[in-house]
């Protein structure tokens, strides 16, 4: 079964509603602070290189599902 997301779908900045779109659980620039963020709020509050996991909004028998994409930890393991 793929990882989902059950946690609030919106942007911890912006407050966009992420559900048809990406969503990330990711570190920030913001002293390594933890949220989640839309694609453009990513973008710019994103750590470079810090740990992150996204989510991509996934119909599924009607319902939208919140099903996790990536994450750095699949990166890590390619490099090895």
């Amino acid at each position: 079964m793929a990882d989902e997301w059950i946690g609030d779908r919106n942007c911890d900045i912006c407050k966009e509603d992420c559900s048809e779109t990406v969503l990330y659980d990711c570190q920030t620039i913001h002293r390594g602070s933890w949220a989640t963020l839309c694609e453009e709020c990513y973008s710019k509050h994103g750590l470079p290189g810090g740990l992150y996991q996204k989510y991509q909004g996934t119909k599924v028998l009607g319902k939208t599902r919140m099903l996790k994409q990536e994450s750095s930890n699949d990166n890590e393991r390619r490099t090895r």
